[in-house]
């Protein structure tokens, strides 16, 4: 016979097994890890400046988190004039209290540009352009991680004696496409490369060393990647490695640039015939890959060299 005490002793008791169970699912979700809150992906322009009047120049934002502690950070940007030209001097980066990232003029700072990159997981990056005339200088996407600022890539990722820059900056998801611009004597001026950086295990990296989103700068001024045709006979090798010769396209052979394989700053290019033959050729730190080129032509008759 059930009675009313033992009633309320089993009521008792299964209120006691749902608060316990509370309790156990409320601790794991403590101790589990916290997934980033979604963000849109996207590039914002924190600081833009060019020299003309003269005098320093600083900024400071407190509205953002740039190291991932759920908590906004104070970043101070300053373009500090120089005493002696015309020019910044220098570019600084503080974060806290803290200076984490100090560019240096190379004798013409003439604009300074700093952009916050956050990601759709909510991770957040640096683009940094500190340039002169020709917009030469350093531009360069880093991360502020534990404390210190340090470089994903740059314009001088890219070995390269003459004008080479990081063109653009875009995010897309959890990852940044980059342009790269080097100017050699393969390519000539505004050739671009895109490389993307996909985030893992904490930072950017670039998910190949080879990519096929490209374009080049005809000689009219126009963007694209159609048909070239090159000033003086060519050796192809059978990849990008260039080591083993496959044949040679004779001068004003009909051809496209279909890839383009970076890494340790060495750059090589694989072409496509008109006929369909393939092959590679490899850069050579802004030489003539051809002793017959001349100062200031190009590998190909329809791009050109600047200034």
């Amino acid at each position: 016979m059930i009675t009313a005490s033992s009633r309320v002793q089993k009521a008792a008791g299964l209120f006691m097994v749902a608060l316990l169970s509370l309790a156990i699912a409320f601790a794991a979700g403590l101790t589990q890890p916290q997934e980033a809150k979604a963000a849109t992906a996207g590039v914002k322009t924190l600081l833009k400046a060019t020299y003309q009047d003269g005098g320093t120049v600083t900024k400071t934002i407190s509205k953002y988190d740039v190291n991932g502690d759920g908590k906004k950070d104070a970043v101070v940007l300053t373009l500090k004039d120089s005493a002696t030209y015309d020019v910044y001097e220098s570019m600084t980066i503080a974060i806290n209290g803290k200076r984490v990232k100090t560019i240096k003029g190379i004798g013409h700072g003439l604009a300074g540009q700093v952009k916050l990159i956050t990601l759709a997981n909510g991770k957040r990056f640096f683009y940094a352009s500190f340039t002169g005339e020709n917009g030469d200088g350093t531009q360069a996407v880093m991360q502020y991680r534990k404390g210190k600022m340090s470089v994903i890539c740059s314009n001088k990722s890219i070995k390269c004696n003459s004008h080479r820059y990081l063109t653009s900056v875009k995010a897309k998801g959890n990852s940044v496409i980059v342009g790269f611009s080097p100017m050699t004597q393969a390519m000539g001026a505004g050739f671009t490369v895109n490389y993307t950086y996909k985030y893992k295990s904490g930072t950017l990296k670039r998910t190949s060393s080879t990519t096929t989103s490209l374009k080049y700068q005809y000689a009219s001024g126009k963007y694209g990647k159609g048909w070239l045709t090159n000033a003086g006979s060519l050796q192809l090798y059978t990849s990008k490695s260039c080591k083993t010769k496959k044949f040679v396209a004779k001068k004003n052979t009909k051809m496209k640039v279909t890839a383009v394989y970076l890494k340790s700053g060495v750059l090589s290019y694989q072409v496509k015939t008109a006929s369909g033959q393939t092959g590679w050729f490899k850069d050579k730190n802004y030489s003539c890959p051809n002793s017959h080129l001349s100062a200031g032509a190009t590998l190909f008759n329809e791009t050109h060299m600047a200034g």
